[in-house]
């Protein structure tokens, strides 16, 4: 859905009174005033806010308003369905709706449930997400992500093979492959005036160990378009990485194939890890160039909590790995086998992608 005004001054209110946060009441007029907002609109805002118990007022002389909980409780979710009403993306989730006579059979509920959830716990915690949007307007303004670290500005494109053979609905949009769409996009990216473009790909064949040349092709292809790295996952399972050497330019390319599974509940043989990928980016003058690409392994520990259910948490593998073998018995004799054999793997295949121990 587009956020309405409304919506947009809502943020901008509690953003005031959070900044007020533990000091008297903050008159509305103020509020108006710092963000040249009319009063009169900002009253209809102030009541749904009020009545959706995120903020306390008092009207009259020397009334004002203040947040009702704290600042840290107050999520973007929470504000905008407050102004805004529902922001359910079908009909069939909305919290007063009646229950649907299908809603048993429908095979498409649970798609639309896991991505309200997904979209609330994103933007909940301010986490910046790119690849599948609510319309065509939302990606057109928030398509390529770009993220600015260090000094740096970084460019992230995201693209799938499928979504289970389900198709969205629209006005959804949900990037697939599509070599044309992916040449516009690239071209978007250079516009924003990048460090660096990183294509991310869910792609490859599920609980294989190495791609397929299909993906090696493709990331060639995505290299040659202007991409300068490229980040795979879907497969379940780690398949090697490496430094790719621009045959045109002195340019050097990292190419991870999958990162395997960063935290699982899977039991077959390979899927209960993954790794975290560090690439550490240099720039002099105009040149950008890669000063190193290593790998860490991660595991996803089984373990029982206080109401004796089976927690996952996830760890770092070669150092508890290490921790496990120097004592007197095997605490996780699972652990250690993955990181044996997930060595033996990409120690004999990567190409210039060594190991880092995270502790």
């Amino acid at each position: 859905m587009m956020i309405s005004t409304k919506g947009r001054y809502a943020l901008r209110i509690m953003t005031e009174l959070a900044a007020a946060e533990g000091e008297d009441l903050v008159p509305l007029r103020d509020v108006a005033r710092k963000q040249e907002i009319s009063e009169k609109y900002m009253e209809a805002i102030i009541k749904s806010l009020v009545k959706a118990g995120l903020v306390i007022g008092l009207r009259g002389k020397g009334g004002g308003y203040r947040l009702a909980r704290p600042a840290g409780e107050c999520t973007v979710w929470d504000i905008l369905e407050a102004a805004e009403g529902s922001l359910a993306p079908v009909a069939c989730l909305e919290a007063d709706r009646t229950h649907c006579a299908r809603a048993d059979q429908c095979l498409t509920l649970p798609i639309w449930k896991g991505l309200e959830r997904t979209i609330r716990m994103l933007d909940s915690l301010k986490i910046p997400h790119a690849g599948t949007y609510s319309n065509p307007e939302e990606r057109r303004k928030n398509y390529p992500l770009v993220i600015e670290k260090n000094g740096f500005r970084v460019v992230l494109l995201n693209y799938t093979y499928g979504t289970n053979g389900f198709k969205p609905d629209a006005p959804n949009v949900v990037n697939y492959i599509d070599r044309e769409q992916i040449k516009k996009d690239i071209l978007a990216a250079r516009r924003k005036f990048p460090d660096v473009i990183i294509a991310c790909m869910h792609w490859g064949v599920e609980y294989r160990s190495f791609p397929e040349r299909s993906e090696r092709e493709l990331a060639d292809w995505l290299i040659g378009q202007g991409v300068d790295h490229v980040i795979g996952s879907h497969p379940h399972v780690l398949q090697p990485m490496e430094i790719v050497k621009d045959s045109r330019t002195p340019a050097r390319h990292v190419v991870v194939y999958s990162l395997g599974n960063f935290i699982s509940n899977m039991s077959r043989e390979h899927t209960d890890g993954g790794v975290m990928v560090k690439v550490v980016l240099c720039r002099k003058g105009l040149r950008r160039y890669i000063a190193s690409a290593q790998y860490s392994l991660i595991y996803s520990s089984r373990c029982e909590n206080k109401q004796g259910k089976e927690d996952i948490r996830v760890v770092p593998a070669a150092s508890w790995s290490e921790k496990n073998q120097k004592a007197s018995f095997s605490i996780d004799s699972a652990l250690i086998k993955y990181v044996n054999n997930t060595r033996l793997l990409l120690n004999g295949s990567n190409k210039e992608v060594g190991e880092y121990i995270f502790e």
